[in-house]
């Protein structure tokens, strides 16, 4: 039987980079063995949105592993939606999770127009993050970007727990977009993730041991 679109609980959260933490000193990801050089060149005026969007999943299912948690397959109407976000945001040079669209609005809407399925809860993560390094002023390459747009969702305790979420490539639908554009007048990139479940949240999120920073 078909189910109507029924998201439980739905879960939206904005973050710049520098986030807050509960953490004494932030989490910071390492290159990822067989990523890393995959994403080594550094980002020019010509963004390689799909190699970014891949590299920012890579990295999220990398730090998934760190739980014993499946990999989270990418999921095309995820990715439209999320996609769809992260360029209205660069058009508007703001983090926000709330469209002017009637008919794009908010994520379930957006997931929705792209096609998406029934799920019972849904969650969206976005930010916005420097393009160069402000020690050097050189660009970050593409690794160097997709571990700072995750260890910024890490750091932030909300997000962080649409990261580790139970759920499995089978059951947990997920799709990364990303943007440049200007925040403050500086050039960056902007993020979006939008992860959606067809359980509830007490399912999604049992207790489980202390994280641990590094």
């Amino acid at each position: 039987m078909n189910r109507a679109l029924l998201p439980i609980l739905l879960v939206a959260g904005a973050v710049v980079a520098g986030g807050c933490t509960t953490f004494t000193e932030p989490v910071r990801t390492g290159p990822g063995y067989g990523i890393a050089e995959l994403g080594r060149q550094r980002i020019t005026d010509t963004l390689d949105v799909e190699l970014l969007s891949t590299l920012t999943l890579d990295y999220v299912n990398l730090y998934r592993a760190r739980y014993d948690l499946p990999r989270l397959n990418l999921d095309q109407r995820a990715a439209q939606a999320a996609q769809w976000m992260a360029s209205y945001q660069a058009s508007r040079s703001a983090v926000t999770h709330v469209a002017d669209v009637p008919s794009m609005r908010v994520f379930p809407l957006r997931y929705r127009a792209c096609g998406g399925v029934a799920y019972e809860r849904g969650d969206e993560n976005a930010g916005w993050y420097k393009l160069f390094e402000t020690d050097s002023l050189r660009n970050l390459t593409y690794d160097e970007m997709a571990r700072r747009i995750v260890d910024g969702w890490i750091n932030s305790p909300s997000h962080h727990r649409n990261l580790v979420a139970r759920a499995g490539a089978t059951e947990g639908l997920v799709g990364v977009g990303i943007a440049r554009g200007r925040f403050a007048n500086i050039e960056g990139i902007y993020s979006t993730l939008n992860v959606f479940f067809p359980w509830p949240d007490q399912a999604l999120f049992e207790p489980r041991g202390e994280r641990t920073g590094g």
